[in-house]
C-alpha cells in the first residue's frame, strides 16, 4: 500500500496503528506489517483468520479490503489472498 499522509517513519508508525486498530477492532482478524518497515510512504500488511466456510472467508477479505479501499491516506498497490485446506 502507499501512503499519502506522513512525512516519517513515525508518522508511518501512527497510521499504521490506527489501521491495525480499527480493523481488529472490527473484525478480530490477525494483522501485522510483514514488509516495507524502512519506508516512511510504503506499508505491507499480512492478515489472517480461521473459518471453516469458504464463501465467509472471502467475505472477511473483501471487507477489510474495503476497509483499507475507504481510507483516503492509503492507495491499494497490489492484494492477493490464499486460502489453505487443512486436512
Amino acid at each position: 500500500m502507499l501512503l499519502n499522509k506522513p512525512n516519517s517513519l513515525k508518522g508511518k508508525r501512527h497510521v499504521v496503528k490506527s489501521l491495525k486498530d480499527r480493523i481488529w477492532n472490527k473484525f478480530h482478524v490477525s494483522i501485522a506489517e510483514v514488509g516495507k518497515n524502512s519506508l516512511w510512504h510504503r506499508v505491507e500488511l499480512g492478515i489472517s483468520f480461521v473459518s471453516n466456510d469458504r464463501s465467509l472467508a472471502e467475505k472477511m477479505y473483501s471487507r477489510v479490503l474495503n476497509i483499507l479501499d475507504s481510507r483516503s491516506e492509503i492507495e491499494i498497490l497490489d492484494q492477493f489472498y490464499e486460502i489453505q485446506k487443512i486436512k
